[in-house]
């Protein structure tokens, strides 16, 4: 079992956490490949939407397991550019409002506190299993 990132907006959060699927672009067929039935995932929320002039939310949003994967060209993410067709369906949703910023510092995958959202940036990252724990542990306060 691995643990994840999925980096993401709030407006598409909104749409995944409504059909319990998240998708992936077809640029990120390789991770796409890596994220197996039964691996945790991890919401992060940087923003409201994709406008750049967007307020920042830069949470954890919520923690779910991957159900199943599959490719559908079914639109149900706003972008134009992508249909977001490499599938992840989630099983059990839990919910969470986890500041990111100053417990992601403690992450093993953040070299430099300061660049902190480096890692996230590419909108799927692999965290370790002692990390996935501190998400756990920010969750019950």
């Amino acid at each position: 079992m691995k643990f994840w990132i999925l980096s993401t907006n709030q407006d598409n959060l909104d749409i995944t956490l409504k059909y319990k699927v998240f998708g992936l672009s077809s640029k990120k067929r390789a991770s796409f490949n890596k994220i197996q039935q039964e691996d945790n995932v991890a919401f992060y929320v940087s923003r409201k939407s994709n406008e750049k002039t967007s307020f920042q939310i830069q949470k954890f949003l919520c923690l779910a397991s991957v159900k199943e994967k599959h490719e559908s060209d079914q639109i149900l993410w706003k972008q134009e550019e992508d249909t977001f067709p490499l599938r992840l369906v989630l099983g059990e949703i839990k919910k969470t409002d986890i500041l990111a910023p100053p417990l992601i510092c403690d992450f093993s995958v953040v070299k430099n506190p300061l660049y902190w959202m480096l890692p996230f940036r590419s909108g799927v990252t692999e965290i370790s299993q002692t990390d996935w724990s501190l998400l756990l542990d920010a969750m019950k306060g």
